[in-house]
C-alpha cells in the first residue's frame, strides 16, 4: 500500500496507536487515543467533531474501514461474558503482519524523530488508561481548544454530555493535564 505524502502523518499517528497497543478493544478507544496525541504536536487530523463520547474523526473510522479491507488491520468481533448468563460483544483490533511492515515502514519514513520518540512515550502511558478516562481526557483537551472556557466550565460542558462521568473524575484529570502544560511551559 502507497501512502500519499499529506496522507503521511496521520497515518503515522494512528500507526503508532497501533505500535504502542498491538489489541485495541474498540474503535472508541482508537479514536481518543488518535486524537490526544494528535493534539500533543501531531495537529495533522483535522476533520474532529465533539460528539458524547467525546472527538470522532470520519477520516479515522474510513481508515480503519480501508485498511481491514486491504488487509493492514484485522477486525475481529469477540465477546465477555457478564454474570452468568448474559454476553456483551465488541470489536477488536490489531495490525496484521502486513499492518506492522506498513507501520515500520511509516514510521522509518517520518523525519521527526523527536516527536515521534515523545508520541510513543506518551501512549505507551495512555495505553493504562480506562476507555472512560481516555474519553475524559480527549474531551477535556477538545473542549478546552473549542471556546475560552475556565475549569468549571469545561466541567459542566462535558457533564451536560455525559453526566454519569464523576466530577472528581473530570477535575482529576484536568489538574492532571494541568501540571502537564506547566511543566512543558516552564
Amino acid at each position: 500500500m502507497e501512502i500519499q505524502d499529506d496522507d503521511l502523518h496521520r497515518c503515522a499517528v494512528l500507526l503508532m496507536v497501533f505500535s504502542v497497543m498491538p489489541r485495541i478493544a474498540d474503535r472508541t478507544q482508537i479514536q481518543k487515543l488518535a486524537y490526544i496525541v494528535n493534539e500533543c504536536g501531531w495537529h495533522t487530523i483535522n476533520d474532529y467533531k465533539f460528539f458524547a463520547r467525546g472527538p470522532y474523526s470520519q477520516w479515522i473510522d474510513f481508515q480503519l474501514d480501508t485498511w481491514t479491507d486491504e488487509g493492514i488491520v484485522d477486525e475481529k468481533e469477540e465477546s465477555i461474558l457478564v454474570g452468568t448468563d448474559n454476553e456483551i460483544g465488541f470489536w477488536c483490533y490489531s495490525l496484521t503482519d502486513k499492518g506492522k511492515s506498513l507501520a515500520k515502514s511509516v514510521l522509518d519514513s517520518i523525519n521527526k524523530p523527536k516527536l515521534v520518540d515523545k508520541t510513543l512515550q506518551h501512549l505507551f502511558k495512555l495505553s493504562k488508561y480506562t476507555e472512560q478516562e481516555l474519553e475524559i481526557v480527549s474531551s477535556i483537551l477538545y473542549i478546552s481548544g473549542e471556546k475560552d472556557l475556565d475549569l468549571e466550565g469545561i466541567v459542566e460542558r462535558i457533564r451536560r454530555f455525559r453526566p454519569d462521568y464523576r466530577e472528581d473524575e473530570i477535575r482529576k484529570h484536568l489538574e492532571i493535564l494541568e501540571r502537564k502544560i506547566d511543566n512543558m511551559n516552564s
